[in-house]
C-alpha cells in the first residue's frame, strides 16, 4: 500500500485530527557496478501537530523499516511516543 492510500484511509475515519509527513529515500544510481547512493536522504526532524493540538498530546505512527530514519525521528521528538 502506498503512502497516499494510507493517508486516504486514515482521513476517511475522521476520528482524530491527523497530520502526515514522509521520509524520502535517497536516490540510487544503477550502472554496471553495485548500486551507489547519489544523495543523502532528508531526515524527518520536525513534526508539526494538527492545528489546535499540542505536540505533547500527539502520538507519532511510524510506518517503515527500523533504522536511522526511525532513530532520528525518536531522538528529535523525544517527548512524543512513537509507535
Amino acid at each position: 500500500m502506498c503512502p497516499e492510500d494510507l493517508k486516504t484511509q486514515f482521513e476517511a475515519l475522521e476520528m482524530l485530527p491527523l497530520n502526515f509527513s514522509t521520509i524520502q529515500r535517497p536516490s540510487v544510481r544503477r550502472g554496471s557496478g553495485p548500486p551507489e547512493v547519489t544523495g543523502k536522504s532528508p531526515a524527518l526532524r520536525l513534526i508539526e501537530p494538527p492545528s489546535s493540538v499540542e505536540k505533547e498530546d500527539c502520538l507519532i505512527w511510524y510506518i517503515g523499516e527500523d533504522g536511522r530514519g526511525l532513530l532520528n525521528l525518536q531522538m528529535t521528538n523525544a517527548g512524543v511516543p512513537v509507535s
